[in-house]
């Protein structure tokens, strides 16, 4: 289980550095991992032992989370906008147009921070 709170820490300062770099495609990606793996890791110390592992993988980790961690109504929007990082990531990844450093800060850094907040003190 600490393998995934390392594989967390371990994507959010590779998100860092690429953001410090100009490499805006690189740093969406890797934000978003590191929300999914903090999202699992959570889940997973909160005694739920089952794999996530198939197709629908990341539905089901964010699914799970907003069920099953107590989380309030606000928080709960942020975690919503996931699916904002996520469609940047798969931009980022597979088309040929590259994420701006504006498209960034609007539509990733500040969201994606939030989430990381609300990650840290979510299902202490």
């Amino acid at each position: 289980m600490q393998r995934l709170n390392n594989k967390f820490k371990n994507n959010l300062e590779t998100a860092n550095w690429a953001e410090s770099m100009g490499y805006y495609d690189v740093a969406v990606s890797r934000r978003y991992y590191a929300i999914l793996q903090k999202m699992l890791y959570i889940i997973k110390r909160n005694g739920y032992n089952k794999s996530f592992e198939d197709e629908n993988s990341h539905k089901k980790i964010k699914n799970y989370f907003s069920q099953n961690i107590k989380l309030n109504k606000n928080q709960k929007w942020y975690i919503g906008h996931i699916w904002n990082i996520k469609k940047a990531r798969n931009k980022s990844d597979y088309s040929e147009n590259e994420i701006s450093r504006e498209d960034f800060e609007i539509e990733i850094k500040e969201i994606s921070d939030e989430i990381l907040n609300i990650l840290e003190g979510a299902g202490v």
